[in-house]
């Protein structure tokens, strides 16, 4: 039976908040009596015990409701989980703890309105339907959080608007809010008192301005000689600490002695590594490590300088627990220090495992992603489980939509299973601010307005992973696009079937060009117009509008998305008349044989066709071929490699370029034929990786010539390409012909 609160925007329920003094439960009622007056137009009284209204909405636990409700009370223990209970007139919002009943209003009005806190954004974030008779016909359940540490790593410092999108979405941890008086509310609002800095390690603990002049040894040697930590470009370089030498130990504690008494509230401190794998050379880091099992480890071992770190962890977390009772260390299990060290880890550390490498596409526990797995697997056979926090990047930092939610769903409920009970990640500001990390155009909020509908979706999957990933999209869809859900999704679709579609790995800071190209190479761009022309005809709220505008804009501003006509055009013209179009590859059918080299590079081998070269990472053959070529004369080909190439380089001018090429594969889809066009850095070392891209045909099949076309732009400084006819494994022989180079424009 439904719960009246209001009719006709007047209040028919008041809010019994019988423990004021409870600041949690204050901040509760508060946000319960705004959200219903903001939807209904009403606002409800807070009061300490019933007044003369007929309904009333009991928030927090007294001796009666703990003694009536006795059973939800032992499943809700030591959770933030809550329970909503109807009895006549009387609706009891209630948990085991304070935080509980601030989740349980929240979830309350999801249940009950199509409100939505869908993103930080102050002026569009929060999205309902004015209703002035609200009624709550959800009113009789209990949810309890799987994930028992939940929320999100925003860059610091963070606005207080970032920190209430995660306390409405039942988040409750947070990095370090921007504003002093949210960053004193943080244990008011239920969230974790950690003070979380991120790689600090140097910057917040060894700080080379203070030590370096008097204490040089503490900072890591390289090729015997100690290096000054530097800044550049707003990253620390050259260092993790000298961590075996033991004055490094002495002024580490000092310095943790000092934060631990500064901040008498926080219970956790982050230690962190800095954002490198440089570490020191000196003979003492070098030397073998005994082992309390006797065990000797040796440098080379791939867990050497993570024990190494530990070790040295493990002795300020021994100084905690003696000198600051209940206080805790967090440490990113990072590079070096991802895979678990050769000695016990402190039981006040807790692990923060990254997965830097993981391909985004696919679960963590499957074959390709191996390394990863590897490093996660090696702290749950440790025993690490319950002090083990989730820390995934999923790839959501580039204005490409990046369906990253399926996969996080599954990579929650493999580790649940195992024992893992805490989550946070890492997602931009919803801010008009430039990517700091990146070279290109794109704003951090640009960001969310393409992949809003992903970071919403795995918010609810930190709460319980187990949830229906479509079903919380069509949630999300509905109540944010309204009419246009329908061909919102449709657009969306072609986005994830493209970027699934597309053979390369989906790294964190993956080149989106990459997918905005597999967008193309799919034959999907049409489709995608005529879906958001759908979606623009729609009869749409204001804030709805500018939700679907503001997703769209990332498609139409992408410079290959405007280049699509001309891409088309250019196209069909060059296969009617290819005669009249120059072709920039020198041999391109591999026809005139020989040694002269396309590439001056010492890893790469003679093809044996003029202007083209051979590079292997470990392992492959190559060679040519006139039996197998597609015209009956040439072609090259090469087998049974871990990863290689057909190369040759070319500088081009700036503009628009269309790449074109004929493959055949023996074996597929062991292996799979791709096209990467490689800029280098503009100083002529080093891959551009922001203005390279990468192409493949969506139609191999194996034993048949199958053609792969792609287009890029040349960066608007003259540049040298290395233009690699590739497969990243390969069984058998994987041939290639009649390879294509034209200007566009």
């Amino acid at each position: 039976m439904p719960f009246s609160v209001t009719e006709n925007g007047r209040p028919v329920a008041d809010i019994v908040l019988a423990d004021n003094t409870d600041v949690t439960l204050r901040h509760a009622a508060d946000e319960l009596q705004l959200w219903i007056k903001e939807i209904t137009g009403a606002e409800l009284p807070v009061v300490q015990s019933p007044g003369e209204l007929p309904q009333h909405i009991w928030l927090g636990t007294t001796a009666v409701v703990q003694e009536r409700y006795a059973k939800d009370f032992l499943t809700l223990d030591k959770t933030d989980g809550y329970a909503v209970r109807r009895d006549g007139g009387n609706l009891y919002i209630y948990g085991a703890m304070s935080k509980g009943v601030l989740n349980g209003i929240y979830r309350l009005l999801q249940r009950n309105t199509d409100i939505i806190w869908a993103r930080p954004d102050t002026e569009i974030g929060t999205i309902f339907t004015m209703t002035p008779t609200l009624s709550l016909k959800e009113n009789d359940y209990m949810d309890v959080p799987l994930m028992l540490l939940r929320g999100w790593k925003v860059d610091y410092p963070v606005p207080t608007k970032e920190v209430m999108w995660n306390i409405r979405n039942c988040a409750n941890w947070c990095s370090i809010p921007k504003e002093p008086d949210m960053l004193a509310a943080r244990n008011g609002w239920g969230l974790w008192q950690e003070m979380f800095y991120g790689h600090n390690v140097i910057t917040r603990y060894l700080s080379p301005t203070k030590y370096w002049k008097e204490h040089p040894n503490i900072f890591a040697a390289h090729g015997g000689v100690r290096k000054q930590p530097t800044w550049v470009n707003g990253r620390m370089t050259t260092t993790q600490p000298c961590f075996s030498n033991p004055e490094t130990l002495d002024i580490f504690l000092k310095e943790m002695d000092a934060k631990v008494r500064s901040l008498p509230n926080e219970k956790w401190f982050s230690v962190c590594i800095e954002d490198n794998e440089v570490c020191c050379d000196c003979e003492q880091c070098k030397e073998p490590i005994k082992l309390p099992d006797g065990r000797v480890l040796k440098l080379g071992d791939p867990a050497f300088y993570s024990t190494r770190y530990y070790m040295f962890l493990n002795e300020v977390a021994r100084f905690l627990k003696k000198n600051h009772p209940g206080r805790g260390i967090s440490t990113y299990a990072y590079l070096f220090t991802e895979i678990a060290p050769a000695v016990p880890v402190e039981d006040n550390i807790r692990i923060i495992c990254t997965a830097p490498f993981k391909d985004i596409k696919y679960p963590v526990y499957v074959p390709q992603n191996e390394y990863s797995f590897v490093r996660l697997k090696s702290w749950l056979d440790y025993g690490m489980a319950s002090n083990i926090v989730l820390y995934d990047y999923h790839g959501l930092s580039n204005d490409y939509p990046r369906p990253a939610d399926v996969n996080t769903a599954n990579d929650y409920r493999w580790s649940y299973e195992r024992g893992i009970r805490s989550a946070y990640s890492e997602v931009v500001q919803d801010t008009a601010e430039k990517i700091y990390r990146h070279n290109n155009h794109n704003t951090c909020s640009s960001i969310w307005d393409s992949n809003g509908i992903y970071i919403w979706v795995i918010n609810q999957l930190l709460w319980n992973p187990y949830q229906d990933v479509n079903t919380l999209r069509r949630m999300y869809l509905d109540r944010v696009y309204g009419t246009a859900a329908d061909d919102v999704a449709e657009y969306l679709s072609y986005a994830e079937t493209a970027w699934n579609r597309s053979p390369f790995p989906a790294l964190y800071h993956t080149n989106p060009n990459i997918t905005w190209s597999a967008l193309v190479q799919c034959g999907f761009v049409e489709k995608c117009h005529e879906a958001l022309a759908r979606a623009r005809s729609r009869d749409l709220s204001p804030k709805s509008r500018q939700y679907l505008e503001r997703l769209i804009a990332p498609f139409e501003n992408n410079d290959l998305m405007k280049a699509y006509p001309e891409i088309v055009e250019f196209s069909r013209k060059q296969h009617a008349n290819p005669e009249a179009y120059p072709n920039i590859v020198k041999n391109p059918s591999f026809e005139e044989h020989g040694n002269q080299s396309g590439v001056a590079q010492t890893d790469t081998t003679t093809l044996g066709a003029n202007n083209w070269n051979f590079w292997r990472r470990n392992f492959g053959t190559c060679g040519m071929s006139e039996t197998d070529a597609e015209d009956g004369k040439n072609c090259a080909w090469f087998a049974d490699t871990d990863n290689a190439c057909i190369l040759q380089d070319i500088v081009l001018q700036p503009g628009l370029y269309l790449v074109r090429a004929k493959v055949k594969i023996e074996r597929y889809p062991e292996s799979v034929a791709t096209i990467s066009v490689r800029f280098r850095m503009p100083n002529g070392t080093g891959w551009d990786d922001h203005v390279s891209s990468k192409f493949f045909s969506p139609n191999l099949k194996q034993g048949e010539w199958c053609e792969i076309e792609g287009y890029f732009f040349s960066p608007s400084d003259e540049r040298r390409l290395s233009f690699q006819l590739g497969c990243a494994k390969s069984t058998g022989k994987v041939f290639w012909d009649h390879i294509e180079l034209y200007k566009i424009k």
